[in-house]
């Protein structure tokens, strides 16, 4: 263990938070199991991953930017194919890393796009609207 201890608002399982726990002490605290849904302002952000003491932070829908790089994190993953909760800019000036997850959700993708294909050819909207007047 390396003794980094990483916060994470993103759902995290399997082998990936295996490999995380291999580097540290992980702290799950997924943003989607929230009721109501619970999305951090980056000042909120902050305080949070100050509190968890965390050396490296993962979020998927939070607002990291500004008091977030002021805490001096190894390293930033954001589990987005595309980090657009992620001030790059000021990450890249603060000197922190920022990994992404490209691909993630490709085979759900790839389900929706056969479903979608499948409800077009197969006129399952009008049917359903049908059924229901």
């Amino acid at each position: 263990m390396t003794g980094h201890r990483i916060f994470s608002t993103a759902p995290l399982r399997g082998e990936g938070l295996a490999r995380l726990q291999a580097l540290g002490e992980v702290t799950v605290d997924p943003w989607i199991d929230q009721h109501p849904l619970r999305l951090y302002s980056s000042e909120q952000l902050a305080e949070r991953v100050a509190a968890e003491g965390a050396t490296i932070l993962i979020c998927e829908a939070d607002s990291c930017k500004g008091p977030v790089f002021e805490l001096g994190l190894a390293a930033i993953g954001s589990t987005r194919g595309d980090p657009t909760n992620v001030d790059l800019a000021g990450a890249t000036a603060a000197g922190i890393p920022v990994l992404r997850a490209p691909g993630r959700n490709a085979d759900g993708v790839a389900e929706l796009a056969v479903a979608l294909a499948l409800a077009c050819t197969r006129g399952l909207v009008p049917a359903d609207r049908d059924v229901r007047e």
